[in-house]
């Protein structure tokens, strides 16, 4: 078969030429979509019609590009590029379409081929793309002073459409990045051909379309608290070496001679920041310096005093190029979420969330239980624990809870913690003398312990090394005052009359108890206020006078113990793994509710009131019992 156009559409000239032959095999079914093809060679993509141009004027465009000394959107930059240069060598780059039914519709429009004029920047009007190898773009003379030119002539009647897909580096692409204008269809009744006119609606220089490129902005800040300060904070925006226009090889534009400072790193280079350009009335901002479309990246180096560093590897983003604000690039971009990016004033502005330092302070006794009651101050030091202040940067008690918080403390500084008083069941540490010595890390996110010092001056403590507090708590040490009770079983009567040879009962067993609460805070206080007396007047808040008639179900059963060979019955020698809970000092329902770690009877025993009470005697004697409101009962031996 061959195929040859005989009626074109209206206002079209016929396309004469006869393509083929193609051919329809017995094998294939259905449709057959062809191409023009003469012979065995393909011509176009698609079919098409040109515009019927005899008797018809043709359409000039002529375009004043001008790439913008200023973006008004940013009147006060902290550091000018190419903007602030001569702006001479600049080119931005477009492509041409043609709406086949003069109905503006985006999906409908052909690109134009255009042909090099004699000139840079001339084009000439070939027809339309029919071919992929033919859809490139077209570019403007290079800038003069900021100005560039681009001319396409012999454009057939009909509506256009030129849009820029590129402009020089350190400006954007116009908004919106094209624009529409019409050849009118008129008769070249002369035949001399003239020009038929361009309808714009838009701003023009005489027979010029006037179209502007904004110089690129750029804005970072950080977010801080209010009356906090950035001073001494550091920053770097990073990006590969030649992404950061006005370097230390082209110069930096200024107009005053100045430039901002850039350093290589590797194969990229930076732009450090400071926490005072950040707080300057500029604040860090850029105009004409990056590239709308390249990767930038920006990293904290050293955070504000009180803050940690809140990006180890970096904001990754680019400019969106049409100036519309910025982008994060890839899954990675927004590291943990702590940037954000907004529009401020038609600024693109990179914000860093602001991230106070947080540590925890907690203190367990040897056992991991709680500890109450306990003061302590923080102070500022040197690495040697001395004071840089004899003022405490903060002082707290553990009252309802064993966990104090800190925040805002600063990064690399050292801080020195002691213990001022403690909880009478306790062992005291010299409340001035006695410290434990701390570091934060430069990032603001651990503590760390000082090699040599901490835990070596009488407070001892550890970092935790796991779970979701590794790093961020600091577990200080108590020692819970623990003492060992003895008792010795022997015959009432000397062996030698008047003698003091008594002899000792082997086999006498015997029950300890702890009388409840006794060792709670406030009791154990009350007796050791009070000379540990059973019962004083000045103390009505206890009274252990009335243990005899008391019940033993009332109290805590500690332990069974049996006098050796020579009548001793001792804590020390109890069984390995006896053990029984301590008082915990948990203010709060969520600790209360915690396991404590059992205590050792072999430890020792924490302050309070006890009893032994004889329940088997010696073979051959007898319990000794107190006879109590006319009920005898076997004796207790009372202890504090």
């Amino acid at each position: 078969y061959y195929v040859m156009e005989i009626l074109p559409p209206k206002g079209y000239a016929r396309d004469t030429t006869v393509y083929g032959p193609y051919s329809i095999k017995g094998s294939e079914s259905g449709t057959k979509n062809i191409v023009p093809m003469v012979g065995e060679t393909k011509k176009a993509d698609i079919f098409i019609d040109v515009r019927e141009q005899r008797g018809y004027k043709v359409g000039a465009l002529k375009v004043k590009k001008i790439f913008e000394s200023a973006n008004s959107d940013l009147t006060n930059p902290y550091r000018r590029g190419v903007s602030a240069g001569n702006r001479d060598n600049l080119k931005a780059e477009f492509k041409l379409f043609i709406y086949p039914d003069g109905t503006v519709d985006d999906k409908k429009a052909v690109q134009v081929k255009l042909r090099a004029g004699l000139t840079e920047g001339a084009y000439i009007y070939d027809g339309k793309v029919e071919l992929d190898a033919d859809k490139k773009n077209i570019s403007t003379a290079p800038s003069a002073l900021g100005i560039a030119g681009l001319e396409v002539s012999e454009l057939p009647w009909g509506m256009y459409k030129l849009e820029e897909t590129a402009t020089a580096d350190g400006y954007f692409v116009m908004k919106p990045s094209s624009i529409t204008f019409k050849v009118e269809k008129e008769k070249d009744i002369s035949g001399t051909g003239s020009s038929a006119d361009i309808i714009y609606t838009g701003v023009r220089d005489g027979e010029k379309i006037v179209l502007n490129n904004k110089p690129t902005i750029f804005r970072f800040q950080k977010q801080i608290e209010t009356g906090d300060s950035l001073s001494g904070s550091k920053f770097r925006l990073y990006g590969k070496k030649g992404d950061s226009l006005g370097d230390t090889v082209k110069g930096a534009f200024l107009g005053d001679g100045s430039s901002y400072g850039l350093t290589e790193d590797g194969e990229e280079a930076y732009i450090p920041i400071t926490g005072e350009v950040l707080e300057s009335p500029t604040g860090f901002s850029l105009e004409g310096v990056l590239k709308s479309g390249y990767e930038y990246r920006l990293i904290e180096e050293t955070a504000p005093k009180g803050y940690q560093i809140g990006v180890k590897q970096g904001g990754i983003f680019r400019l969106k190029k049409d100036g519309s604000g910025l982008e994060f690039v890839g899954a990675s971009g927004n590291e943990s979420g702590i940037f954000e990016i907004k529009l401020i004033g038609n600024v693109g502005t990179l914000v860093l969330k602001n991230s106070p330092t947080k540590f925890t302070f907690t203190e367990v006794d040897q056992y991991e239980n709680t500890v109450l009651h306990s003061e302590f101050k923080l102070y500022e030091a040197n690495s040697n624990g001395e004071k840089l202040s004899v003022t405490a940067l903060t002082t707290w008690t553990n009252t309802g809870s064993n966990t104090h918080e800190l925040s805002k403390l600063h990064a690399d500084a050292y801080y020195r913690l002691e213990r001022t008083n403690q909880s009478v069941l306790y062992e005291k540490n010299h409340p001035t003398n006695d410290y434990y010595l701390l570091q934060i890390s430069h990032d603001g996110k651990e503590l760390k312990e000082v090699a040599g010092i901490s835990g070596k001056k009488n407070i001892s403590g550890e970092i935790t090394k796991e779970g979701e507090k590794k790093g961020t708590e600091l577990k200080i040490k108590a020692v819970r005052i623990l003492a060992h009770a003895t008792l010795i079983k022997q015959d009432r009567e000397p062996k030698t009359v008047g003698g003091t040879d008594y002899a000792k009962l082997k086999g006498a067993k015997f029950k300890l108890y702890q009388v409840k609460d006794s060792e709670k805070y406030d009791k154990a206080k009350a007796l050791d206020d009070h000379a540990n007396k059973l019962k004083d007047s000045a103390a009505p808040d206890y009274d252990y006078t009335a243990l005899d008639g008391r019940l033993e179900t009332d109290d805590i059963f500690l332990a069974e113990l049996t006098s050796d060979e020579n009548g001793v019955i001792s804590t020390k020698t109890l069984a390995e793994g006896l053990t029984h809970k301590t008082y915990s000092e948990a203010g709060n329902e969520e600790e209360r509710k915690k396991e404590n770690q059992k205590v050792s009877l072999r430890d020792g025993l924490a302050l309070g009131v006890y009893y032994f009470v004889e329940e088997t005697p010696p073979t051959g004697y007898t319990v000794e019992q107190e006879t109590i409101a006319g009920v005898k009962k076997n004796k207790k031996y009372v202890f504090v």
